[in-house]
């Protein structure tokens, strides 16, 4: 495969901003697709524009957060501008080997599974009915009465 006579200029966006990466690559002919870049290899670069730490940072904020405020807070916190469709277009990307993965999983031998319990709670305030001797609702508290009137319930 024949180097190309100039070196090629890529583009990658990390956390410390843009930077340029000028390298030699070689491809068939020059516009034509690039079979091999070493420096790429050897500095492990992504395939993606984005650096892997942004792309961690990018999915680990949008797990929790839609694309647009993703896109806000990494904007304020590094200064760096993306788009959400960039930002979807990698969630995507990176979900693809998923399916692979899962088909190419043994299936659960019956023998070798266990009993599973699952125990959850949900804890919500729920009103407490006075006894009619209590003070009415508003009546004035004494000192260490609390205000709140609700108390917790665990369903299971």
């Amino acid at each position: 495969m024949p180097r190309l006579p100039t070196q090629l200029h890529r583009r990658l966006l990390t956390v410390f901003g843009p930077f340029t990466i000028s390298r030699w690559v070689y491809a068939p002919r020059d516009g034509q697709k690039i079979e091999v870049a070493p420096t790429d290899q050897r500095l492990q670069l992504p395939e993606s524009k984005l650096s892997y730490l942004l792309q961690e940072w990018d999915q680990l904020l949008g797990i929790e957060h839609a694309f647009g405020k993703v896109r806000d807070t990494l904007a304020s916190v590094l200064r760096l501008k993306q788009s959400v469709d960039t930002l979807e277009r990698k969630n995507r990307q990176m979900a693809e080997p998923v399916l692979e993965f899962h088909e190419s999983q043994p299936p659960v031998k019956r023998a070798e599974e266990a009993e599973l319990l699952v125990v959850t709670e949900d804890n919500k305030g729920v009103p407490m009915v006075r006894p009619p001797a209590e003070k009415p609702v508003g009546a004035h508290r004494s000192k260490g009465e609390k205000a709140n009137k609700k108390q917790m319930a665990c369903l299971g």
